[in-house]
Formats: C-alpha cells, structure tokens, sequence
C-alpha cells in the first residue's frame, strides 16, 4: 500500500479521523523493526571496522540528513560549493540521482546545473565510481574537492566533512524510524556528525530554536558545531530564463505548486512575501514528481479559476517544467504566469565563517 505524504503524517502524528489509523500505525510500527535491524547492522560493520570507507586523493564533504523530506540539501549543496570557491578550491559534485528517469539527470542535478554551470555534476548510485568518474575526468581541470549531495547514510565513500541538516520545522521525524516516523536511522547516529546544520531555522521561534540547539548539541560529539541556516526568496525565475526582482505587490493572487519533499514550508515563504495563498490555491506533487501535460494543465484550471495573477513553483519544479512548456500550444497567458521562486541558503555571517574555516581546515 503506498501512502501519499499528508496521509502517511496524519497516521504517524495521529492527526488522522480514519478509523483504521490506529492499526495503521501499529503496522508501520512493526514494519520499522527490519528497518532498524537493517540499519543497525550496517552501521555496526562500519563502526567495528568490519568494513572500511573508501578514499579518494581530494577532500570529501558530505551534505545530508537523518530523516526523509525535504531539509534543503540542495541549497545547502550550492552553499558549500561557493565557499570552496571564495577559498580558491574548484568543486566536484557527486549524487544519487534518486528518481532520476533512465539514468537520465534527476531535478538536484539539473537544479545544480542550472546554479552552478561551471561545476562538474555525476551521478551514480556508487558514489565511489562518481567520484573516480569526476576525477579522471578530462573535459575541464580536476576539482580540488568533491561535495557529496544525500551522503550522510552513504558509508561507502570515506568523507572528511560529515555535514548533517536537520529542519527546525520538523527536527526528529517524529522520534521514531521509517515507516513509522521519518527517521532514516537512530538519533544516535549524530554522533558521527562533524558539522549540524538547523535549516529553517528562521521558521521557529527564538525560544524553539534554542531549545533545539541545546537538544542538538546533547546528541552530538563535544566540539561539533551547531550553526543556522535559513532559506530565503531571492528573485524570480520564469520559463525562458528571465529574471525578475521581487516586487510583489501585497495581497496580490497566486497560485503555487511542487513536487518536494517539505511543500508547506515553500508555500509558508509565499505567504510571508505577503502574498494571498490559500490551501485550496496550492498543489502540491510527489517528492521528485515528473511532470506532464496533464499535471501543468491541472494547474492552468486552477489558477484560471482562482483568477491568479501569477502561478509560482520552486527551482526545481522549474526545471522539470521548462521542456513541457517549449511546446506548449494552449493557453499562451498561462507560460506568462509562470514564476520559479528562487530560493537560497543564508547563514548568519558567523556561522557562515565558522563553516568556511571548517571547509578551509580540509584543503591539501
């Protein structure tokens, strides 16, 4: 049985009216025994050395996280990568390609392109083989550090930096594995965590984050830095590659849309532009949803009927999207409406600094 993600919070969170939610959740609950065996197992043949990392001959950073969801790797992916470049180190960048179609580039990857151009991008599921792959690579000069995007369970590949995100929004997954919370493996193994990063961080009161902080630190080795990160608008993007500042005149009309693994928190920072969004003005897709015809035709009814000015959708809706409207022959207004909202990481200037000196602490 597959369960949508809203259906799959309201059973784990109890929020549900369903009758049956009660047995629901038992069963996700005895379904995350073998997860936990699995988990468990894997991580003891790394700790107990019964299986090693392997080495590349540059740095290696890992961006990742503990539950599943959207904590804003991608952005954080980017971040890490221009704080190479103020160092003067030219960055690598290595993935999953997680529900990438055909082997072909997944959205991180074509979001990552779109971003940073100039950075060299492979995909494998064996990160070790992206990163042989990259490094021998003779199309531009060898990247002087690898940035591995979703690595923190990726145990395979030894890294020098773990980085690990954890949303203010929603910290622990419910305390409790998959299928029955959100976790991807124990809180404890935090302790293998080198940097923590709190996302969202603007999202929470001052009184909640600090209580995480604390709670965080508790969970991490002594020394582990603790830093914020929050995700803020910075322009808009439309369909053709124009640019446009955001100014947006109050209460005006949208419509918005996504297919990521946190919609309500994209759709919370359209609101907070002080933009009128109603639930009932929002779609919001699988994680990693490919788009079709049908989906964006879907859209178009919806924002025609809620008589929206402007229809706005994440980076990397945009470019799943962008190839379905080049033949776009209906409603011609509709490509108009069409606005990516450009979001980036942001760090206080003291975080910021104390993550590029961990980076910096890294280079040969």
């Amino acid at each position: 049985m597959m369960l949508s993600q809203e259906r799959h919070r309201e059973i784990v969170t109890g929020t549900g009216l369903a009758s049956g939610d009660g047995l629901l959740r038992v069963l996700l609950g005895m379904a995350a025994i073998p997860f936990w065996m699995g988990t468990s197992a894997r991580n003891a043949m790394f700790d107990l050395g019964l299986r090693t990392a392997k080495k590349v001959n540059i740095p290696v950073v890992s961006i990742g996280n503990i539950t599943t969801g959207g904590t804003g790797k991608t952005p954080v992916v980017a971040l890490v990568c221009e704080l190479c470049r103020e160092l003067g180190i030219a960055p690598g960048i290595i993935s999953r390609g997680y529900r990438s179609l055909d082997g072909q580039a997944n959205d991180e990857k074509l979001l990552l392109e779109l971003l940073l151009p100039d950075v060299p991008h492979v995909q494998n599921r064996q990160r070790i083989l992206a990163a042989e792959e990259i490094l021998r690579s003779s199309d531009r000069p060898a990247p002087g550090m690898l940035v591995m995007d979703d690595g923190f369970q990726h145990r395979q590949l030894h890294r020098d930096l773990d980085i690990v995100l954890i949303d203010a929004t929603n910290p622990f997954g419910y305390e409790r594995l998959l299928p029955r919370g959100l976790l991807r493996e124990p809180l404890e193994s935090l302790k293998r965590a080198d940097v923590v990063l709190l996302t969202r961080a603007n999202q929470v009161s001052n009184a909640t984050r600090a209580t995480l902080l604390q709670q965080l630190q508790s969970l991490v080795r002594p020394g582990v830095p603790v830093l914020s990160v929050s995700f803020e608008p910075t322009q808009l993007v439309g369909v053709s590659g124009e640019i446009r500042d955001i100014a947006i005149k109050e209460k005006q009309i949208v419509t918005a849309f996504c297919g990521i693994g946190a919609p309500e928190n994209f759709f919370a920072t359209i609101r907070k532009l002080g933009l009128k969004l109603d639930p009932e003005q929002t779609i919001a897709f699988p994680d990693h949803h490919h788009y079709t015809a049908t989906d964006l035709e879907r859209v178009r009814k919806l924002a025609h009927a809620e008589r929206s000015d402007a229809v706005l959708m994440t980076l990397k809706d945009l470019v799943k999207v962008r190839p379905l409207m080049s033949s776009w022959r209906e409603d011609a207004g509709f490509k108009s409406q069409l606005w990516a909202l450009d979001i980036a990481a942001v760090m206080p200037e003291q975080d910021r600094e104390r993550l590029k000196q961990r980076i910096e602490g890294l280079s040969p």
